[in-house]
Formats: C-alpha cells, structure tokens, sequence
C-alpha cells in the first residue's frame, strides 16, 4: 500500500481511534475530510489480539506472533483483553489454568487476587498483568501509525464490548496510559458504528436505530436514539456466540470418526485447525462451499473435511436463532416495535448469510443497513470521535465557515445536523473512508452530545465470561446479558 512507509514524526500530536475487538484490532485516524484506517506491518488493517515472547528478540505482536505461536504456546497470549479487571478466581482464568483453549500461558494468582500471567521472556521468567500484556500490542499500533504517516499519536478513543464493567474500563485505561496514549473516552462497539452510520445517514428527526454489532464471540447490541447530532443510548446487551468453536468441534469428531485420533490435547494442532476453521467461516460468508484444510495436522498428514455453506448454518441454527430472542427482550422492555426501529449490521460475522435473512425476517421485510465495510464500523466511529474530542492544535480556532464566508466559532450546544451531510461512506484506496469533505467543525458537537442514559456498568464478576471453548466438550451455559433501559436523565 503507497501510503504505508516510514516516514519521520514531523506532523503535530493527533487522536486515534481503536477498536480492540475479540480476536483483531484495528486503529485509524480522522485526517482531511477522510477516516484513514492505518496497516501494519504485513499491510492488513487488521491486527490479530495475538502476543508473543520470545528468547531472542523480545516481545512479537500481531501475525508474527499469531505464526509463531503453534511453537510457542507457553509465551504466546491470545486477547489479553479477556482477562481485564478479572479476579484469579473468575471463571475465564480457572479455564485457562486448565490450559484451554490452547494450552497457553501459566496463570498465577497476584498479591492482589489478581489473574497474572507467567511468561519467559528473553531467558527469563516474568510475572505480567493483562494490562502490562495489552500494553504491547496498543504500543506496537500507536508505533505504526507514527511510522506510517510521520505523526506523533498522543491520545486516543479506544471501544470496549457492551459488557464491560468499572474494573474492565479502569483496567483498559491503564493499558492504554502504559502504551503512551491519554484516554481521550471509551465507548461502546456498537454506539461507535452508530456514531460512523449517523454521519453517512442524514437524520431529519428522532430516529430508532439497533445497533447489532457480531464479531468473532459476541453479539453486541445497542438501542439508540438518534437526533440531528444527538445521541442517546437507551439499553445495550451481549450474547455469546463463538461459531468457530462449534466449526472446530465437527472437525474433531471427524477426526475421530474417520482416523480414530482424539486431538483435542494436542494444543499445537487444535491451534492450527482452530485457525484454519475461522478462515472456512469466512469464506462460507461469500462461498457456498469451501474446505477445512490443514497440513501435517496428524502425524505429518494433511487433513481436509469439505464443509458447504447450508450444512455449516444448520449446526450453527440453534445458536445463531438464540439471538433473535435477545433482541425481542431488548425491544419489548423499550417499549418499541419492531417496525419502529432502524438495523444497523456491523462486524465481521454480520455476513453471515443465514445470520442476515433472520433479521431482515425478524423486523419484517426491512433490509438491515450497513457500512461500505462491516468490520471496520467501529473504528471508522472511534476515529471521528477522538477527533472530536481531541483538544485544539495551538494556532488552530477549529472555527467554520457560514456560506459567507465569515468565520464562526465551532458550535458547543445541539445544533441541526448539516445538510451536506454524506448518503454513503466511500472507500477511495484500501484503509482510506471517505465522508466526502465532511469537516472537523460539523462534528465538534460529539464531544458534548454522547449521553448514555444507562446506569452504571455492572462489575465484571456480575459478567461473567465464558471461558468453555466447545471444542473440549458440551456446550457452555448460554451468557446472555442485557442492561435495562433507565427513563431519560435517570441512572437507576
């Protein structure tokens, strides 16, 4: 990509946002009019959640510590963000004392009652925090984007799933204060997609729009109300789905059924299948057939299990069906009808074909709306708000122009939305958005207007996650939340 090279930081300090999703990050900046989300190293916009130690050469983030973790699984530590604000007792760090999902790092128990992680790096043996873990990777993406563009990141809006707690925020804040970045907010996925789908959709009066955002593990959702540049988020909600786990569960029955090898212990081969089964989702989203294919899995030969796009939907009915109860709850406690709200899809996992016809059924016949790319709806929003938030660049008035010419002061109070506001987001190279011409001054009232009227979020033991990888046996009990909706100006 032409504009990924290293370039000098000449630039002034500018605000980044950051979606740190369950399994990949990706982080852009709001920079002439455009959301410019930046790549890294291998030229991907997205970054794997995936940190590596090693003997030689020091901590490896991203794909490189994603190659090599099949031979380094003691040192190698998957979405650090799991185990956030968690207790040594939470349920996540007791599976992953057990060594799921696969046989990574030790798990010791801090002076604190804190989950730690025990890792050799460079020979020797070392105690981390999650937040010290994180702190690697949001530090290597803040380097990127000073490498790539020649500026000095210094701030940053960085999303955080429907379910975090205090713990989990306070504890995020400070991976993200270790990696040199000042918090500028932490939002919500979904409520960031909103923000990015609010200023490609003019909104002429109030507006219902669920935001249901399904990544790699969970389905976020949340309830908003949207007026001219206002913003109110009326309830939020979870649900955990991990359809890669049940993929790779029909892959180990395979196995069994036709080789007669359980290697559901083998922690470097359940890794490489687990990848190589994600990757056939993916495709499955686009193809009607595709094929799970790893090389040397068993005993140095190769395994393949074709895999077709109906077959796939049917074993994953029950759990992708779930959601649409979730969402019913969500809408009758609001009071709202179905027809009555507008769908937003973002993530990855919103591709899914069987997962796209039960929403478009279950608000009936409306098409669900979407970005350019669901995937990077949330990035795209934490970018404009930080933006937003970030403070003036000395010499710099952030005053717009009334269509005289005269200059005025950017406005602090709701004002009406701009009426060259953009119908569609616009991809104009790989990683670079669009908002055709949008400026900097029409979006300043962001930074007042975001109101959550939900209550405080709940503590993460309230929360728990679930931590049963179902490639190691039954189904985990269903993790369902959902925080009610509170009356305006009201924090129950």
């Amino acid at each position: 990509m032409g504009f990924a090279m290293r370039a000098r930081q000449t630039g002034p300090p500018v605000a980044v946002g950051i979606d740190l999703g369950t399994s990949c990050c990706r982080i852009g900046l709001w920079r002439d009019g455009d959301v410019l989300i930046v790549p890294n190293d291998r030229g991907c916009l997205a970054t794997p959640n995936c940190i590596g130690f090693l003997d030689c050469t020091g901590p490896v983030v991203g794909d490189a510590a994603a190659e090599q973790a099949a031979a380094n699984l003691k040192n190698t530590i998957f979405a650090p963000q799991r185990l956030l604000g968690a207790s040594f007792d939470s349920p996540w760090a007791q599976r992953l004392r057990q060594g799921g999902p696969y046989g990574g790092p030790e798990i010791v128990q801090g002076e604190d009652g804190s989950a730690l992680y025990r890792i050799q790096d460079r020979g020797k043996s070392k105690l981390m925090r999650p937040e010290e873990v994180l702190a690697v990777l949001l530090h290597e993406m803040k380097r990127q984007v000073e490498q790539c563009l020649g500026v000095q990141v210094k701030c940053a809006v960085c999303t955080v799933p429907s379910k975090y707690g205090q713990k989990q925020r306070k504890a995020l804040s400070e991976a993200l204060h270790k990696a040199q970045l000042e918090v500028l907010a932490l939002v919500k996925a979904p409520t960031s997609a909103a923000i990015a789908f609010s200023l490609t959709n003019p909104i002429e009066g109030p507006r219902n729009v669920l935001v249901l955002d399904f990544g790699a593990c969970y389905c976020d959702f949340c309830l908003l109300t949207l007026h001219g540049k206002r913003l109110c988020e009326r309830a939020v909600g979870s649900e955990f789905v991990d359809l890669d786990s049940l993929l790779v569960r029909f892959c180990l029955t395979d196995i069994k059924l036709r080789l007669g090898v359980d290697i559901s212990s083998d922690w470097p081969a359940l890794l490489r299948l687990s990848m190589a089964c994600e990757n056939a989702k993916r495709k499955l989203s686009q193809w009607n057939q595709t094929r799970v294919n790893v090389e040397a899995l068993i005993n140095s030969n190769d395994y393949c299990v074709a895999m077709s796009r109906s077959y796939f939907e049917e074993f994953c009915s029950r759990d992708i069906d779930s959601l649409m109860e979730i969402f019913d709850i969500c809408l009758e406690e609001s009071g709202l009808e179905r027809d009555a709200v507008d769908v937003v899809l973002v993530g990855g996992s919103s591709r899914i074909p069987r997962f796209r016809r039960l929403v478009k059924d279950f608000f009936r016949g409306q098409q669900p709306s979407e970005l350019l790319r669901p995937d990077h709806a949330a990035v795209l929003g934490a970018a404009v708000y930080a933006a937003a938030l970030a403070p003036p660049q000395p010499g710099s008035s952030r005053k717009a122009e009334d269509p005289d010419g005269e200059k005025r002061p950017a406005p602090t109070e709701p004002g009406p939305s701009p009426t060259n506001r953009p119908s569609a987001v616009g991809a104009t190279t790989a990683g670079i958005y669009s908002f055709d011409g949008l400026r900097l001054e029409e979006i300043l009232p962001w930074s007042l207007l975001l109101e959550p009227s939900v209550a405080e979020e709940p503590e993460v033991e309230d929360v728990p996650d679930v931590p049963c990888n179902e490639a190691f046996g039954p189904r985990p009990p269903r993790e369902r939340f959902v925080m009610r909706p509170s009356q305006p100006g009201q924090r129950p």
